[in-house]
């Protein structure tokens, strides 16, 4: 094997998950409307990236428990 030296670590890049790829096309304002858990996990991502979500639970017409979440902006 070849050992090589004064290569610089490139920098990690954001964006390859689900969710940061779904964040990356949603501008400041925009929703999203997800399956109650799968909302739940997208908002905490966004928190954790530095993005402010503000989520609000609506039902459909079946009954089903789903998430709004908005992309806010950064905090």
């Amino acid at each position: 094997m070849k050992i090589e030296s004064g290569i610089p670590v490139p920098d990690r890049e954001k964006g390859y998950g689900k969710w940061q790829v779904l964040a990356n096309k949603m501008n400041n304002g925009d929703s999203v409307l997800l399956p109650y858990y799968e909302g739940k996990s997208f908002a905490s991502s966004l928190y954790a990236h530095g993005i402010q979500p503000t989520c609000r639970q609506e039902y459909t017409d079946d009954g089903k428990r789903m998430l709004r979440v908005w992309k806010m902006g950064e905090y």
